[in-house]
């Protein structure tokens, strides 16, 4: 008896600091999982989308669900290069995401607030665009990688403006 109460408080001792270093571990796994959602972004930005950083934070076969439609990254990409518009700028805001992890895969859902300026037929516009994005990222080496992405379009706003 008198070593069964030192040898209980060790053990609770170590088990609440192994269940520390878990959630320390996976928060950091979590950060993780929300900068490549934000690299991603970053990546296909109209600014740095000739930088072909976009293949570091997707897999080899990732696809993607936009507009009703599906694309590759390439596909993706050639979207910005097409149509009648001469691309300013894309930004992106992140938010409210929720992550769930385990050790090789990771799903996340987060909200997406996009501002576009762009022209066409020689006058400039913007358009605020919110959508309601999921993607599932797998472990690749030390990194994360998006494999599949989902995009929902939750609403758009387009005016005429005088700022580019």
């Amino acid at each position: 008896m008198k070593y069964l109460y030192p040898i209980m408080f060790a053990t609770t001792l170590l088990t609440n600091q192994v269940l520390a270093q878990q959630a320390g571990s996976q928060r950091v796994e979590e950060k993780q999982v929300i900068a490549t959602a934000r690299g991603f972004f970053d990546s296909i930005n109209i600014k740095n989308q000739a930088s072909g950083k976009y293949n570091q934070v997707v897999t080899e076969d990732f696809f993607i669900f936009e507009l009703g439609k599906k694309y590759t990254i390439d596909g993706l990409i050639n979207l910005f290069k097409s149509g009648d518009r001469e691309w300013i700028s894309t930004e992106w805001k992140l938010s409210n995401f929720r992550i769930s992890l385990d050790t090789k895969s990771a799903h996340a859902s987060f909200e997406n607030h996009g501002v576009f300026y762009y022209k066409q037929d020689g006058k400039t516009f913007r358009s605020d665009l919110k959508w309601l994005e999921s993607a599932y990222m797998v472990r690749a080496g030390n990194q994360w990688k998006i494999k599949f992405f989902q995009s929902d379009r939750a609403s758009e706003k387009t005016v005429e403006t005088d700022q580019p």
